[in-house]
């Protein structure tokens, strides 16, 4: 494989309160799309020379967005967040200090780090979220393939369910005990893909003509 090109573009790292890390997601999406038109225009590539287009994100960081809109509904929280230190003692204290209760299960400890903390906390602490009949919580990627395919394609790869404690690392899929015990619908969860490398749906938002029709055919957890 040849490296033809590179396009990077930074963002803001927010800190409402010390230990507290998020980022806008608008923000992210707009310079996604500014490096996909750089870099089609730099080398003059059309939908009808594009195979692919691949996602590969930092996996925790957490956003809740609307199924039909794609609008976020709050700042995605960073995977280093501090915030859910509250809520991880409560689910330590539901199974007698010990953190890694739930590692036969989704493989991981108990631990800020990881989704379902993040989902969680949004759920309890965000106002009329989680009446919000459309709400999404996803990862980077989940949110990043909803703009790109107009909300078409509500969808995430293992890589990264894996990371957010609600997967069943047996079955690859959301596992009932997982949800239940963090209070999390299943109809607020995108669909896993198992395979990183297949169909997560077409780009069709009218920002980037270029490449539309372009399959988004690879997803994959930090890199």
């Amino acid at each position: 494989m040849e490296v033809v090109d590179i396009v990077a573009r930074e963002h803001k790292q927010i800190s409402v309160k010390p230990g507290w890390v998020e980022h806008d997601p608008e923000e992210i999406y707009q310079n996604v799309l500014q490096c996909l038109v750089e870099v089609c225009q730099r080398n003059k590539l059309t939908a009808e020379i594009v195979k692919g287009i691949g996602i590969t994100n930092q996996r925790e960081t957490t956003v809740a967005f609307d199924r039909k809109t794609g609008k976020h509904l709050h700042n995605a929280i960073v995977w280093l967040d501090q915030r859910t230190t509250g809520v991880v003692e409560e689910m330590k204290a539901k199974n007698d200090g010990n953190a890694d209760a739930y590692r036969l299960d989704c493989g991981l400890p108990i631990n800020t780090y990881f989704s379902a903390q993040k989902m969680k906390w949004l759920v309890d602490s965000v106002p009329g979220l989680k009446d919000n009949a459309d709400l999404i919580l996803g990862t980077i990627d989940t949110y990043l393939i909803a703009r790109l395919t107009n909300c078409q394609s509500l969808v995430t790869d293992s890589t990264n369910a894996s990371r957010t404690m609600l997967m069943d690392i047996q079955s690859l899929e959301w596992s009932e005990k997982m949800m239940a015990e963090y209070g999390i619908k299943k109809e607020w969860l995108p669909k896993i893909i198992k395979e990183s490398s297949a169909d997560f749906g077409k780009i069709s938002d009218d920002s980037i003509t270029t490449l539309k029709g372009v399959v988004i055919s690879g997803v994959l957890g930090d890199q």
